[in-house]
């Protein structure tokens, strides 16, 4: 209970790790961050993080209504290297790890995925998905970058009843679709 709770003032806060001091109904970010990898090796974390998304996107409406999901990556440099590094085509291929992102329209993150900087984005859209459907059950809309686009994307989408828009590669003019999680779409041509 203490951990939960002290979880959920770091990411309140934001804090870092070592100024998590230790306080009544608190642990210390050493403490913390501890339970955490031992949660991450079991399991326990993902379940504890599907379980949270569902209680911030509670209430009745929240079972039925499609959620939309937003998926993108970003790369930052590795100067100390590490697992997943590699040469990243954006950085002169100075060594670098990707993060791949899922959110829901509301920003509100759902998943996320590491590789090397070199790994192509359309490699890792289903492992986004499938993360995002175990936190979501009914997924409405995926939106992505063209860096995510193909055939065997758009046809997982599919089989997955999710409606994928995705930016075609090469397209001139990009169509941004604004999702509400309340009320219509409409495109704009951007």
């Amino acid at each position: 209970e203490d951990v939960v709770a002290s979880l959920s003032f770091f990411l309140r806060e934001g804090v870092q790790w070592r100024m998590l001091r230790a306080a009544p109904r608190r642990v210390s970010g050493a403490t913390l961050r501890r339970r955490l990898v031992g949660w991450t090796s079991t399991g326990v974390l993902q379940q504890l993080h599907a379980c949270l998304i569902r209680m911030v996107r509670g209430g009745p409406q929240a079972i039925s209504a499609p959620c939309n999901i937003v998926v993108d990556s970003c790369s930052v440099r590795a100067k100390r290297g590490g697992d997943l590094i590699g040469p990243n085509p954006t950085d002169r291929g100075k060594p670098g790890t990707k993060y791949h992102l899922v959110v829901d329209a509301e920003g509100l993150p759902l998943a996320a995925v590491a590789s090397a900087a070199n790994v192509n984005d359309t490699r890792l859209l289903r492992h986004l998905l499938n993360r995002a459907l175990v936190v979501c059950a009914n997924v409405g809309h995926l939106i992505a970058d063209a860096g995510y686009d193909s055939q065997d994307n758009r046809a997982y989408c599919s089989m997955c009843g999710v409606l994928p828009l995705i930016q075609v590669r090469g397209d001139k003019h990009a169509c941004h679709l604004s999702v509400s999680p309340c009320g219509p779409e409409r495109w704009q041509i951007g």
